[in-house]
């Protein structure tokens, strides 16, 4: 029989939060918790455009161009729906549908919606540690316009594509939702590195257990 090594978990207060959307108030969850982050950044693993690395975007024909965007279509697609899992798991569940109402009355992207998921996890920790986390600054900042709109533009006008979030940007013209998670998810990969240079905690839970141990 295994040896039992005693009672693990924190019992927790119910979060107590909200925050106003387009003129409603809308609540967060009570069992919310900054560790929803974890998944918010896996969902941008799922972009795996690493995949295009031996690809020459010149060569490629009809058929093979569109098996690649096909491909990262579905990849970026499930990253769509593992962020609003995420951020189901942290608005109230009775305001969750009038959040997602307003969400789309209201033109919000991606960008946008992960904004939230990140102003909401941070306010989490601040109400249980007590320690304010660095202020979210609105929407991140934008993808690189001029990135996006060479790839945007016809391939013969575009310059070549040399890293794999080029190639993906190419293959991906005509759909701007799509090519804004590719960005997004180079600007959260780079921001990572940055992080793990300068020995800084890389996420809200990383945080909150330096902020415990003080």
């Amino acid at each position: 029989m295994a040896r039992n090594i005693g009672t693990l978990g924190t019992p927790r207060t119910p979060v107590d939060l909200e925050f106003t959307y387009f003129g409603a108030t809308i609540r967060v969850h009570p069992q919310a918790s900054d560790a929803v982050e974890l998944d918010f950044l896996d969902a941008g693993r799922h972009v795996q455009v690493d995949q295009l690395r031996d690809i020459d975007l010149a060569t490629l024909d009809e058929e093979q161009t569109r098996a690649a965007v096909s491909t990262l279509s579905q990849a970026v697609l499930a990253a769509h729906r593992l962020i609003k899992d995420s951020l189901r798991a942290i608005i109230h569940p009775d305001d969750f549908e009038l959040y997602w109402k307003l969400a789309r009355d209201n033109g919000q992207h991606i960008r946008d919606l992960m904004a939230d998921l990140k102003s909401v996890t941070a306010a989490i920790v601040e109400a249980e540690t007590g320690f304010p986390t660095t202020p979210p600054a609105g929407s991140p900042p934008g993808p690189d316009s001029e990135l996006v709109k060479s790839a945007g533009g016809s391939s013969s006008a575009a310059a070549p594509a040399s890293s794999d979030a080029d190639k993906a940007l190419v293959l991906l013209s005509g759909r701007p939702d799509l090519q804004e998670f590719v960005v997004l998810q180079e600007e959260t990969d780079q921001a990572r590195q940055e992080q793990t240079a300068a020995g800084a905690p890389k996420t809200a839970a990383e945080r909150l257990l330096a902020a415990s141990t003080r």
